[in-house]
């Protein structure tokens, strides 16, 4: 059955200990791939056209940090709710 894993209108702990708006759906994403074109985008507009593999690759590495920390506030939200699952068994 699907489900929510988090609503922030129900945790009681949305803006005491963090703040997040967007409900989340067990089949959302919880860590998003990348597009070629948003690597594209993203390339060009922090180092221009004139780039280097090297300015390819470092800012392939900082959109994955940051997805990784995406990644980690969601499944913070939503632990509470996979613990009861799993352990449901």
């Amino acid at each position: 059955m699907s489900r929510w894993l988090y609503d922030p209108e129900t945790d009681s702990r949305n803006g005491k200990e963090f703040e997040y708006n967007s409900p989340i759906h067990e089949n959302d994403m919880l860590f998003n791939g990348f597009t070629y074109r948003e690597i594209m985008d993203l390339v060009i507009a922090n180092c221009g056209h004139d780039v280097t593999e090297a300015h390819i690759n470092k800012e392939i590495i900082k959109l994955m940090e940051l997805r990784t920390e995406e990644m980690r506030e969601n499944l913070m939200i939503c632990r509470e709710n996979m613990l009861k699952e799993i352990r449901r068994v």
